[in-house]
Parts: C-alpha cells; sequence; structure tokens
C-alpha cells in the first residue's frame, strides 16, 4: 500500500532532496531544473499516469539501483494548502514493487473527506524523482506538459530505453507543436509555449 507522508521530518528530507533536482521558487515556462541538467525531453502530462510510463519508471530504476521513486505534488502548496487541510503531504515515496492499481489507487485516494482534492484530479504541478538525483520529471496539468530532465547523456539513454513506447518522449518542440495544432491558442498561451521551447531549446539535441 502506498500511503501520504505525514511525518514533518520526512516531508523536509523530501523537499531538501528535490533541490537537487530543481530549483526552488522556478515555475514554468522557466527551466526549473538546476544548471547540472543538459538534457531534456517532453511528452503529454496525461500520459505521465499511465501503465506504461508507470512501469517504464520502474524499469529504469532497477538500472540506476534506485527501489523507489517519490510523487511531490507542489501545486496547491503540500504545506499552505495539503497539510492545513489533511495533516499530510501531498507527497509519496512509491516502492518498485508496487503494482499499477496500487499507484491508482494512491492517486485516487480521498486525503480526508473530500474526494475532489485527490491527486490524480487536484495536482496541477508534479515532481517525479528518486533518491539518485540524475534524472526527474515536471508536470503542468494546466499546460498539458511534462518535462523530463537528465544530467547526462548515458542516463537520458538509460531512461529513454526503459520505455517500451517510444514516442512517448520528444523534444520539447514536437510537444508545443501537438498542442498548437489541437488547441486554439491566444496571444498569452502561444507566448508561454513560445518560452517554454526557448528556456529548453539550448541544450535540446
Amino acid at each position: 500500500m502506498i500511503n501520504f507522508i505525514d511525518s514533518s521530518k520526512v516531508f523536509l528530507n523530501e523537499k531538501n532532496h528535490a533541490t537537487l533536482i530543481f530549483k526552488n521558487n522556478v515555475e514554468l515556462p522557466n527551466n526549473l531544473f538546476t544548471n547540472e541538467f543538459t538534457s531534456f525531453k517532453s511528452i503529454e502530462f496525461d500520459k505521465l499516469y499511465s501503465a506504461s510510463v508507470f512501469e517504464g519508471i520502474k524499469v529504469f530504476l532497477k538500472k540506476i539501483s534506485n527501489s523507489n521513486f517519490t510523487f511531490f505534488s507542489i501545486e496547491p502548496s503540500p504545506e499552505k494548502y495539503f497539510f492545513k487541510h489533511f495533516t499530510k503531504y501531498s507527497v509519496a515515496k512509491i516502492p518498485i514493487d508496487s503494482s499499477y492499481d496500487d499507484y491508482l489507487n494512491f492517486l485516487n485516494e480521498d486525503p480526508g473527506n473530500s474526494p475532489a482534492d485527490c491527486l490524480i484530479d487536484r495536482s496541477e504541478t508534479i515532481l517525479i524523482y528518486s533518491d539518485n538525483p540524475i534524472w526527474g520529471i515536471v508536470g503542468s496539468k494546466d499546460w498539458e506538459v511534462g518535462i523530463v530532465g537528465f544530467k547526462e547523456v548515458e542516463i537520458e539513454k538509460h531512461f529513454l530505453s526503459s520505455f517500451d513506447n517510444l514516442d512517448l518522449f520528444k523534444v520539447i518542440r514536437s510537444r508545443v507543436e501537438e498542442i498548437s495544432t489541437i488547441l486554439d491558442l491566444n496571444s498569452y498561451a502561444k507566448e508561454f509555449y513560445s518560452d517554454l521551447e526557448k528556456n529548453y531549446s539550448s541544450v535540446l539535441r
């Protein structure tokens, strides 16, 4: 069974560890990853909750000898909103021996007399990472994009080869083009996606 973190000490440890991968107080379309990250791929946000991504991450974690990954919902605030209302944080460690059903049950779990606050519905911005801070994922529900960052090209290769569907992860430009084709973007959205592509393009191959 996967449980919400309810210990302030454990939460603080996770929060501190996340800073090895992600910058503090930075939002998309800015580059959220620390400067050591030099390679990025994008994915449709909803697919981050899919069985194919879940199973692929588990395969990858075995390659880098990690036994779990962290699901960390940062918006709404895990402290000011989630802990305030439910005395638990919108964060959990996901063991690699968990099933996809375990994962979905956790994401859909009512945190406390408020089904609408289950993480799969309520989370706007999420982070996914593991104990080895050489990779990470940031996802934005509102902007329909997830971005995977890597510190090394070899790590990126190991990650991408862990997934059966080779078309899941693309360069940022491809995801932006997909969104632009599907949606009638207003000027603000066009600027957002243009900045997103620009802020990650300098290190894309």
